[in-house]
């Protein structure tokens, strides 16, 4: 990919904890319930996947990988989570463990739609080490490129034009790039200059923008005003889609793409693979509606596959 000078090994891939304190402990100002460290060094995470479905041609597009750390018997708020390993200076690690799980169990091979969208932190695009890890772990795990997404998480602030030689090495191997939870709070300068120097191909817009859209003139107009701003991207996502009248107002006003409960709740693979190669009479067999709305995605998407 152009990572000059640069020595990898197996080890790479095992994420580690940074600043080389290895030992279990938390800090006094943080949620006991977090256990940033006690997770990384145990790898006590799994992965389950979102669709994000088009909607206007009634086809899953691709599948979002989220993170779901836990320690012992008790699950851990994801976003918390990965807010106190940036607390802890864990980012990094982490972001490893992260990407590492999602690789391992995203079955391609098992999937009519092969797209990926992972969750990496600008801090850690911008580290030769996680580059290093990255480049080898998309060779250890089989993973193409170019069914790629890497969502820029916008909770930790980066400089736009340090990070686009990094999006650019990424993005010569077939990678694409989004940029996640992008809301009304955004600045219009600050989210220009990011569409301008970084050209994402993927604008994720945030669920509170999203949510109940349908019936909320004030959003209405924000998010409207929010899409004026990003044409140059290929593709809008909105994020927290739970109502068809609120999928149906998307719709009406270009947005094609959607993601969240009215589709489907996160599903670990083997329920994405049972969904997609459902025969078609489970549809009428007593699942709500959203849920048959997801299996006929599916379906389409199979369906499209084999015409190509």
């Amino acid at each position: 990919m152009g990572w000059e000078n640069l020595m990898c090994n197996q080890d790479d891939i095992k994420p580690t904890v940074q600043n080389g304190n290895h030992h279990f402990y938390r800090s006094d100002s943080m949620d006991d319930s977090m256990y940033v460290r006690e997770v990384l060094e145990a790898g006590s995470m799994y992965t389950v996947y979102q669709p994000i479905v088009n909607h206007s041609k009634q086809m899953v597009f691709a599948h979002e990988a989220l993170s779901r750390p836990f320690w012992q018997d008790s699950a851990l708020a994801p976003d918390r989570w990965f807010q106190a390993s940036v607390v802890e200076e864990c980012s990094m690690a982490a972001d490893m463990l992260a990407v590492r799980t999602a690789f391992t169990h995203f079955k391609s091979d098992a999937l009519h739609q092969k797209r990926l969208f992972v969750n990496v932190m600008p801090t850690s695009l911008l580290d030769i080490s996680f580059m290093n890890f990255f480049e080898r772990a998309l060779d250890v795990y089989h993973m193409d490129p170019t069914q790629l997404v890497i969502e820029i998480i916008e909770y930790v602030s980066y400089i736009p034009s340090e990070l686009a030689p990094i999006c650019n090495v990424l993005r010569s191997s077939g990678i694409q790039f989004a940029l996640d939870d992008v809301s009304h709070e955004c600045s219009a300068k600050e989210l220009l200059l990011k569409l301008d120097v970084l050209q994402p191909e993927y604008i994720k817009i945030d669920r509170s923008l999203i949510h109940g859209v349908a019936h909320n003139l004030v959003q209405q107009k924000r998010l409207r005003s929010l899409l004026d701003r990003v044409t140059s991207s290929k593709y809008v996502i909105a994020e927290g889609v739970e109502s068809q009248a609120d999928m149906e107002w998307l719709k009406m006003n270009g947005v094609q793409l959607s993601q969240g409960y009215y589709w489907s709740k996160p599903l670990c693979m083997s329920e994405i693979v049972y969904s997609q190669n459902c025969e078609e009479s489970t549809l009428t067999k007593g699942v709500g509606t959203a849920h048959a709305g997801l299996l006929r995605a599916y379906q389409n998407v199979h369906k499209y596959t084999k015409e190509k």
